[in-house]
């Protein structure tokens, strides 16, 4: 990994980190981690999680975890901007310009939990 690649991951964990701060204290809600690293091919890819029952402000991230603690389901690695496209999915937009100075980071507000086991038809073939 070149070194410009880890200014990369650690840039965008320093303002996701930084963001998550923030929220902490301003939301009741969760505040979901956001999780980068290096594909073997060198790309960035980034995950984020979504637990059912649990009020939850996620990340923008390449990917996102689906769980289900009731029926113990997790469905990883769901193409997140396909993901909130669906049917079903309802999230909101978090405006960040509480925070200052305002940050370029994306956080969504989950407010509907979708059907796994539809999601699971859908991404996991």
């Amino acid at each position: 990994m070149s070194d410009i690649e880890m200014t990369k991951i650690f840039m965008l964990h320093s303002a996701y980190a930084e963001s998550k701060n923030i929220l902490d204290q301003l939301r009741e809600e969760y505040i979901a981690d956001y999780n980068a690293y290096i594909d073997s091919e060198g790309n960035i890819v980034s995950t984020c999680t979504w637990t059912k029952g649990v009020e939850t402000v996620f990340p923008h991230a390449n990917y996102i975890c689906l769980v289900d603690l009731d029926t113990n389901k997790i469905l990883p690695f769901i193409p997140q901007q396909e993901f909130l496209k669906l049917d079903g999915v309802k999230v909101n937009r978090l405006p960040l310009d509480i925070i200052q100075p305002p940050l370029s980071i994306v956080y969504y507000v989950g407010v509907s939990y979708p059907d796994l086991d539809l999601i699971e038809k859908i991404f996991h073939k």
